[in-house]
């Protein structure tokens, strides 16, 4: 027949629709190089708009993707521009990073002619010789320096040097036993070795090394307190019954509960509380304290330049609620990327990806798991391996789990204590190591291809061919056997009847004619005897069949019986030879199933001497407690 080929005269218009084509119905392997090209796309398409934005996108896509990858895969964070600004910054010093505008905090690394790192902190004017140069105040919590200098260029090691040239020095000693020292006078006069902890080289006044009571302006000192002025109005003491110290400035006549009491005016460059909370605004507490609020630094600098009352020009300002939401997302990412490039935060937690996400190297997830989410999944390997981690002897079920909602789970897995493959409906998770079956799963094929069948705990000792002479069979052999008569008989009432018929010329022309009566009669009832001698011969001769093949069957096991006896052990760890149960020594008269699995002769078992069977597998290989049935004929 002739194939006649599709035009629009014969597909009519809107003839296939979306609901008429399956998922998956039209794949690129059924569309030919070239078959859809712009020409037959309507303009509302718009290819190449799509193309140049999806090509634009892929590649900006492509790019950020390799950048982490790289960046993933060695473990840094690399910022491709020689110089980064911040916070109102658009031109930072080179190979810099530069905060504020002007800047008051730099990081740099070559800037200096000897070619140093270092950190600028406020001035960021000139060229500081220093890798960290704080031209401000700052505060330190822990500080490990082996030189400090006060108004002094060139002090010498491991030393605390004020004036140059010097005329305080404390540093360790290097020739007695006093762990430090404290030098106070002229520099060329200390600078030889002292036996003294503090060596003072012009006046000083000092009472005992160990006081209980210091007066500065104060003759007349409180017991266990440092006094300033007369009447005292700074004092330092330790609070009598909590032991903790104290001071006081102002009345010094009560003793205060607090670590430092202002009973006046303070006036300080900076005030640190640890309790409070960095970067929020300050409020009054309900015991009248110092407390951090919720709302932080950035949140407060929000209000710096308000005019007036900020509700009152919100509600005149026209809703921004697509523009706010841009801003929030643009913030949040720019603080996000500046914490990863300073090395402040991570690259660390969970990673939505909206878009398509192409990975051109490998990808290692170290994790316990990875959930695939997915509706399809396609890969290029041939062989998948599951539980590719695990080495030594096997313990542990290995299979796959099939998820079915409300009505348990189907699994497909290797049980390995029994050693076989099984589908079975079952109630365990993914999360057990071995599974319980429910019950057996039903299986379908098309066809079936196996070297024994063990049914019921029964071995099927029938052949192929053997079972095909059941083809046909409408009813049950037996009960159609009885039905029918012996051959003996047949043959017999053949005799009989061909014997009448040859006589019938003798016969009177009254028995004739009564004969020829009954003629219609012996008509049907010869036919029916033809019918049941032909079904007796094909009965015959498949039973004539069968009964070559066992006699075949027994030719075979000459000198044996027909019926084997059996003996059932069980398996021993580390164990793989078992008695048989008898003296036989010949493998052909020895059937053996392990967990009702039969084993080859020869390739699974091997009969060593006699009475004795052993399974060639390893005895390490051999597990505890699997039942092992032994056949034997003799």
């Amino acid at each position: 027949m002739a194939l006649t080929r599709i035009t629009t005269s014969v597909v009519e218009s809107d003839a296939v629709t979306t609901d008429k084509i399956a998922d998956g119905a039209v794949t690129t392997d059924k569309i030919a190089a070239g078959a859809v090209t712009i020409d037959k796309l309507a303009a509302s398409a718009n290819v190449s708009l799509v193309h140049a934005d999806l090509t634009s996108n892929v590649n900006l896509v492509q790019d950020n993707v390799v950048r982490v990858a790289a960046n993933l895969l060695s473990n840094t964070y690399t910022y491709a521009n020689t110089e980064i600004g911040f916070l109102g910054n658009n031109a930072p010093e080179t190979q810099t990073l530069s905060l504020g505008d002007p800047a008051n905090v730099i990081i740099g690394t070559t800037k200096h002619s000897d070619g140093i790192s270092f950190v600028r902190i406020n001035s960021a004017f000139g060229q500081g010789k220093y890798n960290l140069d704080v031209s401000g105040n700052s505060r330190i919590q822990d500080a490990f320096i082996d030189t400090v200098a006060i108004a002094n260029t060139n002090p010498s090691g491991g030393g605390f040097y004020l004036g140059s040239p010097a005329n305080i020095i404390l540093r360790a000693s290097t020739t007695q036993p006093i762990t430090g020292r404290l030098h106070m006078g002229v520099p060329d006069s200390i600078s030889g070795p002292s036996s003294y902890a503090v060596d003072v080289r012009s006046n000083a006044n000092i009472g005992d090394t160990s006081v209980t009571a210091l007066g500065v302006n104060n003759v007349s000192p409180a017991a266990g307190t440092i006094s300033v002025g007369v009447p005292a109005n700074v004092v330092i003491r330790y609070h009598e019954a909590s032991g903790a110290g104290n001071v006081i400035i102002g009345d010094a006549t009560a003793i205060s509960e607090y670590n430092l009491d202002v009973r006046g005016s303070a006036n300080t460059s900076t005030i640190i509380v640890d309790s409070l909370t960095a970067s929020r605004a300050l409020i009054s507490g309900a015991s009248k304290g110092v407390e951090s609020s919720s709302v932080t630094s950035t949140e407060l600098g929000y209000v710096s330049g308000v005019t007036s009352a900020i509700q009152t020009q919100l509600d005149s300002k026209v809703g921004q609620t697509n523009i706010n939401p841009v801003q929030d997302n643009v913030a949040a990412a720019e603080a996000n990327i500046a914490s990863v490039i300073s090395g402040s935060t991570a690259f660390t937690g969970a990673v939505t990806m909206n878009d398509d996400l192409t990975v051109q190297g490998n990808l290692t997830v170290a994790g316990s798991f990875a959930n695939l989410a997915v509706q399809d999944s396609y890969t290029d390997d041939r062989m998948i391996m599951l539980a590719n981690s695990f080495t030594g002897s096997p313990s542990l079920d290995v299979g796959l789990l099939f998820n079915r909602g409300n009505q348990g789970n189907a699994a497909f897995f290797y049980d390995e204590s029994g050693r076989r493959f099984r589908l079975s409906d079952t109630q365990d998770p993914s999360s057990n190591t071995a599974l319980s079956s429910v019950t057996d799963s039903n299986l379908q094929l098309g066809n079936l291809f196996v070297e024994s069948i063990t049914l019921d705990g029964t071995a099927i000792s029938a052949t192929g061919v053997e079972l095909n002479y059941t083809d046909g069979v409408i009813s049950a052999i037996q009960t159609q056997l009885d039905g029918k008569d012996t051959r003996a008989n047949v043959d017999a009432f053949g005799t009989y009847a061909n014997t009448n018929l040859d006589t019938k010329a003798n016969v009177s022309a009254t028995y004739f004619l009564a004969l020829a009566n009954d003629f219609v009669t012996y008509t049907r009832l010869n036919a029916n005897i033809n019918t049941t001698t032909d079904n007796v011969t094909a009965v015959e001769t498949r039973l004539n069949a069968n009964i070559d093949i066992v006699q075949d069957n027994v030719a075979t096991l000459a000198g044996t019986t027909l019926t084997p006896s059996s003996n059932t052990v069980t398996s021993v760890a580390g164990a793989n030879a078992y008695g048989i149960g008898a003296a036989v020594t010949a493998i052909a008269r020895t059937r053996v199933y392990v967990s009702g699995v039969s084993q080859l002769p020869t390739t699974d078992y091997v009969v060593p001497s006699s009475g004795v069977m052993q399974l060639t597998d390893p005895s390490a290989d051999i597990p505890a407690d699997l039942p092992i049935l032994i056949q034997y004929w003799n």
